[in-house]
């Protein structure tokens, strides 16, 4: 598997754990778990798990819906319309 697959496969999983449970009831081993990867991994790919937490943030709400492009944009009508 490369590196950008395994990197996705972290940030997917996590983001399933993030996305349903609290930020403090996921753990490290809730992770490794999830995402089918050792901590050494999880750590060379994110570093912490709060630095986890911002990647996945970033990945799955800033980059993929383009907030910067949308931000810019004044064809909104409302939030619903703006997500």
């Amino acid at each position: 598997m490369y590196k950008n697959n395994r990197r996705e496969q972290l940030y997917k999983a996590a983001f399933r754990l993030f996305l349903t449970r609290q930020y403090d009831s996921v753990s490290i081993s809730d992770i490794e778990k999830e995402a089918n990867m050792t901590r050494g991994a999880i750590t060379y790919y994110a570093g912490s798990k709060l630095n986890l937490f911002h990647e996945v943030v970033k990945h799955y709400l800033v980059d993929k819906q383009n907030l910067k492009h949308k931000i810019t944009s004044p064809s909104f009508e409302s939030l619903l319309d703006f997500i």
